[in-house]
């Protein structure tokens, strides 16, 4: 879209029909899907009887939105909320004794409580000891998460193995995050985006939830090569 938007302003003609294709090639499933497989690439969905014993659970936000309200604004579950239904089948599971949820906020969220408060009442209102349940200070991002993890299970003193629970999309870049961090992590992805359905002619066709994907993968992307770049240069995560 800014390569049209450029062109269109620079009246740069080919610049203007070299966005459109990419934003035509970037809708289709049959491509969003693939960049989906990719993100995904050596990731399974386990269960929770099989996952070993840890000290902490651990679930990284990003699984509901923002909805307007006659006085303010509310939470509603979106499509990760296999996130939180994989941290309390753990726990359940007696994967370990405790259960943190991170205070996700963005700064353009400032408006909105902290993502985790809203996930510890839902825990405690299905029956969730609060005994179990841990927040971490507020954290804007998955760097910010796996510094405010480390922090909270220190001042706990509660040990740093932990099951880290997150979509198999966002795995590879939180579990480099977070062993950058000294804890011992065990993969628990779920939220899976792959389509295992057979390929049928729509997936040739144009589709607004495959522009999505496509969006949300290739930033995926950025954000582990940003990561791999600051350890290469020495920056900590």
């Amino acid at each position: 879209m800014a390569l049209v938007l450029l062109g269109t302003l620079a009246r740069i003609r080919w610049l203007v029909l070299l966005g459109v294709a990419l934003l035509f090639i970037s809708s289709l499933p049959v491509v969003s899907q693939r960049l989906v497989g990719w993100s995904e690439q050596g990731m399974t969905r386990g269960t929770s009887a099989d996952a070993p014993e840890v000290d902490a659970i651990v679930v990284l936000g990003g699984m509901t939105s923002a909805a307007l309200t006659k006085t303010g604004r509310t939470f509603e579950w979106s499509e990760g909320v296999d996130r939180f239904m994989g941290g309390i089948d753990l726990l359940r599971a007696e994967r370990a004794p405790r259960l943190i949820f991170t205070r996700g906020q963005v700064p353009w969220m400032r408006a909105m409580r902290p993502e985790g408060e809203f996930l510890a009442e839902e825990a405690k209102a299905i029956g969730i000891p609060a005994s179990q349940l841990s927040l971490t200070r507020v954290a804007a991002n998955t760097a910010e998460e796996a510094r405010a993890v480390r922090a909270l299970v220190d001042s706990l003193g509660v040990g740093r193995r932990i099951l880290l629970v997150t979509s198999a999309f966002h795995m590879p870049r939180a579990e480099r995050l977070f062993e950058g961090q000294g804890l011992t992590v065990t993969q628990f992805p779920v939220d899976f985006r792959r389509d295992l359905r057979a390929r049928t002619p729509m997936d040739f066709l144009p589709d607004a939830e495959a522009l999505e994907d496509t969006d949300r993968v290739l930033r995926e992307f950025i954000g582990r090569g940003y990561y791999r770049l600051r350890t290469a240069i020495g920056l900590a995560g």
